[in-house]
């Protein structure tokens, strides 16, 4: 299963790694599911993590699974097979 994750959902799982937005970097980590993003999101979520919370930044690299598929890359969008 792929999950597109926006933004908040990465400013939340870098601001709180332990809460539900972290569990799912731990179950993509056990390769249950894959996340895609877009660079975008990406971009806003490290914005608004400088802006908000800069020592929660360093948090963002440290997340399991830090290799998100984004939606430019083949395979993230569209297709069912799982992400490697």
């Amino acid at each position: 299963m792929k999950l597109f994750l926006d933004a908040n959902i990465i400013f939340t799982a870098a601001y709180t790694p332990q809460g539900a937005s972290g569990f799912l970097f731990s179950i993509a980590e056990a390769g249950a599911i894959t996340l895609c993003t877009s660079l975008y999101a990406l971009d806003e979520a490290k914005r608004n993590l400088a802006l908000k919370a800069v020592k929660k930044l360093l948090t963002m690299g440290a997340l399991p699974n830090n290799r998100f598929r984004t939606a430019a890359r083949e395979g993230c969008m569209g297709s069912s097979s799982s992400a490697s």
